[in-house]
């Protein structure tokens, strides 16, 4: 009898556990080689977003900086050309610019409307009203009807304040502000009234004989209020599953309602009273069609009406938990807003023309003008009403062609997706088998990108050393079969969370959001759930704190999520966002608080007043001292992360099968649920290997090992097995009489002991070379300061303020003991001085002496003081000093990396500036071999610095605030470095170690 070769992957978000085994029977195994690969998440694994997030939204406010300022420039430019501005640049000591600087432009912008300005103070008008010009939302709604969020209440709250002082405009009405008493910049201001200035200003002016052409109001006009129009690159949209070669399909294309309709129609069985089951007659089905296609969702208990069913029928989909079918939101909304009839009297052309319209204008006195000029057949009623539709967002995984090819197949034949896919696609990958697993496509998905670029590293260093293996085994986590009471329990559950997300859709509708997304409906859930409380600092939340445009709550999770990589309801609440960030951040609640145990006591009191069925479980994570001892009723390891997990593994397992012929792929690569996996560790007792006897030891990356060698062994004949095994045991969670192969736990033991956790080392370049903070240098560049808000002082802060007249004042408002943050929330506590003209000025923001070593960057008038953002790597040199060899580490920012790079030269340097040669080089990810403690440890570079490295063990899972001191490795000397004989490995993808000679 043959043997066959089997390679198992656990495939994870930062970890790849392999194993290769062969054996004729299960009876006769034997463990090739296993190990372990780990690399950093895709995404940040504190906030869990894209790790080019932050450098998008750095890069997207440098872009709005330069398109104000490129505005600015324009407008100044036609002003200067005109004769309304004089020449040169205001930014420059220029004296012409200076007197028209020394202009109150509100003054000027409100007796504009009254007598003839001078050219300059025009200029000065105009050229404010650029530098402010409002704020003008995106969201295609009537401003009435938008979410009552802090801009929105602050812009009708200073329209009021307009109206009751009769003001003509807005710059009339600042202008009557005393600035003494109330401010006149930092509120929220709506764009139309400053466009309403500036046309009343320009006519008024003509009137008043200045010399002001339509044209050049026009230019002015379309320079100073232009908008960008929000666009996606076309490609960043994802690419079709079945048709690669094109995007997905927007969501709202009828083409795609219908497909949906179909989709979930063709799915659906009836059950019976008696418990038999059947299908739809082609009555039914086409009568329920036709009842969908003008309507948004429609209930079960409407179709078991419209069909004739009886009350105790149910549906197969209905068991799940679901409560609707999906129907034509499209049809729905515009039927609502112009009428059934109307809409179906419309062409195709026209349908397609307003859709087009629809999902592309987005302004609304626009869309109302195109509607009224096509020849669509709308009275301007209409087409106020269709200006206001929101059509559903997003987008399907197919493209149009897909759909249309698939289409005839679901509503003449009623085959299921998956067979009209399978007949129209079949094996969609090419006919012969590769060699080696070829790249992997651009998924739309940093962490699933991630974990299958890696997977195929080590799959293709496998067949590079062992060949390339007869089947492949992949970890996919779904629920293994479960009892009837714990199937109803969650029935029941899913069906009460349907019916309150049901309702916050319909409240969020009401409070002006008409197109609420899955996050809306829960942060409202968790208001409601809380009182309307954050339970961390016991402010009430308004609905504008939570969904204006500008949150001061936000979702947070109880439990961290990268810790517990649990992101259902059950771990989330609200939390206020700069407690969050302050304090919460990425601890528990009993981590973060326990120190205070009265505020401590507070937070779970709030809690224990939670509503719902979640409230409990809730409180027991707030009660948590350690998450490794939480009861499986609140799983660490499971949910939400485990489905990204499968996401991965079903990618994974189309693209391994391409090693295999196309009829052979889908016996060759198999995907097995995590349950299976988690249960028969526990059943061989396997979790002892690597210091657990109950549980999976995650702080041990080694665990990722076993766990492959499991789902390599992992057979439908053995799942059946171990099920008989469950359904044997008497006790909860064992699995009598199940044992595993012979010699298994041996071998595996003898491999773990020898095994090298391979780490990936990320050298790039790329990354944060500076924090954001721009330092400044005062008394001949002897004393670093920094400016920052009286609210965000400390009190060492206070004591530390440049100016000491400004000191004294602070001092002064600080007297009552209260902490800045809070005395200086309030504005009418801002200290204040009287300027030599005469002005109240108030104090805002002030210089403070900070002890920090800044560097230079940038020239002329871009030069500024910032702190480098890291350290990229350790050079050690070698330095012979009295013929006796030293060692000098020198550490390399990524700024000074960066810069190296960008002048040519070599990142990491051979010698140092004495001419000494380089031992090795060290970035954070490398391995290396050193004695410590009085043994041979294999270790891997966790943090370095200027002062200390700092190494933890290859096997060592657990994050830098878990692990003792005790535990750590921290190295505070070159010479200590020296001692400890450290040596640089270079560890390829399968744990194979190598001397590094850099």
């Amino acid at each position: 009898m043959s043997t066959t070769r089997v390679l198992g992957l656990d495939i994870g978000t930062s970890s790849v556990g392999w194993a290769l085994i062969e054996g004729r029977d299960p009876d006769h195994v034997r463990i090739i080689a296993a190990g372990v690969r780990v690399f950093p998440m895709g995404v940040d694994e504190a906030t869990l977003e894209s790790r080019n997030i932050q450098r998008r939204q750095a890069r997207l406010r440098r872009r709005q900086i330069e398109r104000r300022a490129r505005r600015k420039t324009k407008a100044r430019h036609i002003l200067q050309s005109h004769g309304f501005l004089p020449p040169g640049d205001p930014s420059h000591a220029d004296p012409a610019w200076a007197s028209v600087l020394a202009l109150d432009p509100y003054k000027v912008r409100a007796e504009g409307l009254h007598r003839r300005l001078q050219p300059y103070e025009f200029g000065r008008a105009i050229y404010h009203i650029c530098q402010r010009r409002g704020f003008k939302s995106n969201r295609k709604r009537p401003l009435t009807k938008k979410e009552k969020g802090a801009v929105h209440e602050d812009i009708a709250g200073l329209k009021r304040e307009m109206d009751a002082a009769h003001a003509e405009t807005l710059g009339e009405y600042l202008n009557r502000l005393d600035p003494r008493q109330q401010r006149r910049r930092g509120r929220h201001t709506n764009r139309e009234w400053y466009r309403e200035e500036f046309r009343q200003l320009c006519e008024r002016q003509r009137d008043f004989g200045l010399p002001l052409s339509p044209a050049l109001q026009k230019e002015l006009e379309e320079t100073i209020f232009s908008q960008r129009k929000v666009w996606w690159k076309r490609g960043s949209i994802g690419r079709c599953s079945l048709e690669p070669g094109k995007q997905r399909a927007a969501r709202a294309l009828p083409v795609c309602q219908r497909f949906r309709m179909l989709q979930r129609v063709n799915d659906l069985q009836i059950i019976l009273p008696d418990g038999t089951t059947r299908q739809l007659s082609d009555e039914e089905r086409e009568k329920l069609l036709a009842r969908l296609d003008w309507e948004e969702n429609l209930s079960f208990k409407s179709i078991r009406k419209l069909l004739r069913l009886p009350a105790e029928a149910r549906f197969n989909l209905e068991e799940g938990g679901e409560t609707k079918l999906p129907g034509n939101s499209t049809a729905y909304r515009i039927s609502r807003a112009i009428g059934k009839r109307e809409w179906e009297r419309c062409s195709p052309e026209s349908k397609a023309q307003i859709l087009e319209a629809l999902m592309s204008i987005e302004d609304e006195d626009l869309f109302k003008r195109v509607a009224l000029r096509k020849q669509w057949g709308l009275n301007e009623e209409q087409a106020e009403r269709l200006s206001e539709v929101a059509l559903e967002e997003g987008r399907l995984d197919l493209s149009t062609k897909a759909i249309r090819k698939l289409l005839p197949l679901m509503e003449k034949q009623r085959l299921s997706y998956a067979e009209a896919a399978w007949r129209v696609y079949g094996d969609r990958g090419p006919a012969q088998a590769y060699e080696s697993v070829p790249p992997v496509e651009d998924l739309r998905n940093p962490t699933v990108q991630r974990s299958l670029a890696e997977t195929r590293r080590i799959v293709n260093a496998v067949i590079r050393r062992y060949g390339k293996p007869d089947r492949i085994h992949i970890e996919l986590a779904r629920d293994l079969k479960a009892p009837k009471q714990i199937r109803l329990r969650r029935s029941r559950q899913m069906r009460r969370n349907e019916a309150e997300r049901k309702s916050a859709r319909k409240e969020l509708i009401e409070q002006g959001l008409p197109e609420p997304t899955g996050r809306d409906i829960e942060k409202y859930r968790l208001w409601k759930e809380c009182g309307k409380r954050c339970p961390y600092t016991g402010k009430m939340i308004s609905f504008s704190d939570l969904f204006g445009p500008h949150p001061k709550f936000d979702i947070e999770h109880i439990i961290p999520w990268h810790r517990c990589l649990l992101d259902s309801f059950a771990n989330k609440t609200l939390c206020e966002v700069q407690e969050n960030r302050s304090r919460k951040g990425n601890r528990t609640p009993y981590e973060a608080y326990s120190g205070d145990p009265d505020r401590y006591e507070e937070i779970k009191q709030r809690v224990r007043e939670f509503t719902g069925p979640f409230g409990k479980a809730k409180l027991r994570r707030f009660r948590c001292e350690d998450i490794q001892k939480l009861p499986e009723s609140l799983p660490l390891y499971g949910g939400e992360q485990l489905n990204a997990t499968a996401y991965a593994a079903r990618y994974a397992a189309r693209h391994l099968a391409l090693l295999y012929p196309q009829e052979e792929r889908r016996k060759r690569v198999q995907v097995s649920a995590g349950r299976t996996t988690a249960y028969l560790r526990r059943a061989w007792n396997l979790n002892r290997l690597i210091g657990l006897a109950d549980e999976k030891n995650r702080a041990d990356y080694r665990h990722h090992a076993v766990d492959a060698v499991v789902i390599a062994l992992t057979t439908p004949k053995l799942t059946g097995e171990l099920s008989k095994a469950a359904a044997r045991s008497v006790r909860p969670g064992t699995f009598q009489g199940l044992t595993p192969p012979p010699g298994l736990t041996r071998q595996l033991e003898e491999i773990l002991d020898q095994m090298v956790v391979s780490h990936r080392v990320d050298r790039r370049v790329n990354g944060q070379l500076h924090e954001e903070t721009f330092y400044g240098r005062i008394d001949n560049d002897s004393v670093t300061v920094v400016r920052k808000p009286l609210a965000d002082l400390t009190d060492r802060d206070v004591a530390h303020i440049v100016d000491k007249k400004v000191q004294r004042l602070v001092r002064e408002k600080l007297s009552g003991g209260a902490p800045p943050s809070k005395v200086f929330a309030n504005p009418a506590n801002l200290p204040a001085f009287v300027s030599p003209s005469g002005r109240t000025m108030r104090i805002r923001h002030v210089r403070v002496r900070v002890d920090a070593s800044p560097v230079r960057i940038g020239s002329g008038a871009k030069t500024r003081l910032v702190l480098t953002g890291g350290n990229h790597h350790l050079e050690v040199f070698r330095v012979v000093e009295d013929g006796r060899e030293k060692w000098r580490g020198r550490i390399v920012t990524r700024l000074e990396a960066m810069q190296r790079k960008k002048n040519g030269l070599p990142i990491v340097s051979r010698t140092d500036e004495d001419g000494h040669p380089l031992l090795f080089s060290l970035a954070i990810g490398d391995t290396v071999r050193l004695q410590w403690k009085g043994k041979d440890t294999i270790a891997v570079v966790q943090k370095l610095s200027a002062n200390y490295y700092v190494f933890r063990e290859h096997t060592d899972g657990r994050r830098a605030k878990d692990r003792p001191y005790a535990e750590q490795i921290v190295i505070c000397a070159d010479t200590t470095l020296q001692r400890s004989a450290c040596r640089k490995l270079c560890v390829d993808p399968l744990g194979n170690c190598t001397v590094a000679h850099d």
